[in-house]
């Protein structure tokens, strides 16, 4: 379509100055998109990932710099080469895009596929009206490569809450520095260079779903917590969240 397009108006090629246009309206973009780091350390520059929505804006900058360097270089070509160059090195461009995205949506499909495993197998365990109001997940890693499986409390009470229509159901994921605390189960997560350890109470309203054993631990006190945590909890080790980068 592009070559189509360039044969149609081959003199286009003739005009550096629109090149050059492109080229730094496309650095602009690219600096007020990545701006936001002067207001809010939050921000994750990650190429892949849920935190890869920063780039969003910057993404039309690096289009516009990108097109413009092909153009003005297809214009130091010879009349006849200028549209075939250009147009062959935007669908490499465009290619190059597309292998990109699909691999990194292969793990989004897996991690997808997962979710579903873990949420059929607590329901397969937990029988059509769980026995706990809280439940922490074991035994899987939280991430995929870049891709979510369960990470946190947000996601995993989510999809428990939708899967039995009751909104007052909770849920978590265990980190390699769960204890067993006097109050109840903790667990402690630092993201962002934040600390942060929640706190669910013991009693028969609490329970631990190991996903590697297939098997549900309900923990009414600290010593059955302290149990499982010693014998029960499964040895392997995740990478860090977010190691992908």
């Amino acid at each position: 379509y592009v070559r189509h397009v360039g044969h149609r108006k081959p003199n286009v090629f003739d005009k550096s100055d629109i090149s050059r246009v492109l080229i730094v309206l496309g650095i602009a973009a690219v600096v007020l998109g990545y701006v936001i780091f002067l207001t809010s350390q939050s921000v994750l520059f990650r190429s892949a990932g849920i935190d890869n929505r920063v780039n969003a804006g910057a993404a039309l900058g690096v289009a516009g710099v990108l097109v413009g360097t092909m153009a003005w270089l297809a214009g130091k070509l010879e009349p006849r080469r200028r549209v075939v160059a250009f147009s062959t090195a935007i669908a490499c461009t465009v290619a190059a895009g597309v292998f990109v995205s699909q691999t990194l949506a292969s793990f989004w499909t897996s991690a997808a596929e997962e979710q579903h495993a873990i949420v059929t197998a607590i329901a397969r365990a937990s029988g059509s009206t769980p026995p706990w109001r809280t439940l922490i997940l074991d035994g899987v890693c939280p991430e995929q490569g870049p891709a979510v499986v369960f990470a946190d409390e947000w996601d995993l009470t989510g999809a428990l809450q939708v899967h039995y229509d009751d909104h007052s159901l909770k849920a978590d994921v265990a980190q390699e520095a769960m204890h067993a605390t006097s109050r109840g189960l903790g667990i402690d997560m630092t993201f962002l260079g934040r600390f942060s350890t929640r706190i669910y109470p013991y009693g028969p309203n609490l329970a631990v779903y190991d996903y590697s054993r297939n098997r549900l631990y309900r923990l009414f006190d600290k010593q059955q917590a302290e149990r499982y945590l010693a014998a029960s909890r499964p040895s392997f080790r995740c990478p860090t969240q977010r190691s992908f980068a």
